[in-house]
């Protein structure tokens, strides 16, 4: 799995939903995002739809910078679970009845 992929993954981007909001088909998305064809129109449409540059995605520090990208998703994501979490066990968001249920279990 290449970087590109994986930032499509951890953002919960599906490659055929792309491919039909940019109107393109399915597999040439696919493969230009596998990195089996190098389509510059579609490589381009994918950019755009992603918000960033064409250089961002695939120039020569492309991976570098998805890479980055990564990182700020897994923050992100990490900060959304926390305070889910936070909201749920120490701030009400789970009422008595139900954490005397789970405290019964131990």
């Amino acid at each position: 799995m290449n970087n590109l992929q994986k930032l499509l993954r951890i953002r919960g981007i599906g490659i055929p939903r792309m491919a039909d909001e940019i109107g393109r088909g399915y597999h040439s998305v696919q493969k230009v995002i596998k990195g089996t064809r190098t389509w510059e129109h579609i490589r381009q449409d994918i950019a755009d739809y992603l918000g960033l540059k064409y250089y961002q995605v695939w120039g020569e520090t492309a991976d570098n910078f998805i890479l980055k990208l990564i990182e700020k998703e897994i923050e992100r994501q990490a900060g959304e679970k926390r305070e889910r979490l936070r909201y749920e066990y120490l701030e009400g968001g789970i009422s008595d009845k139900r954490n005397h249920r789970k405290s019964a279990r131990f």
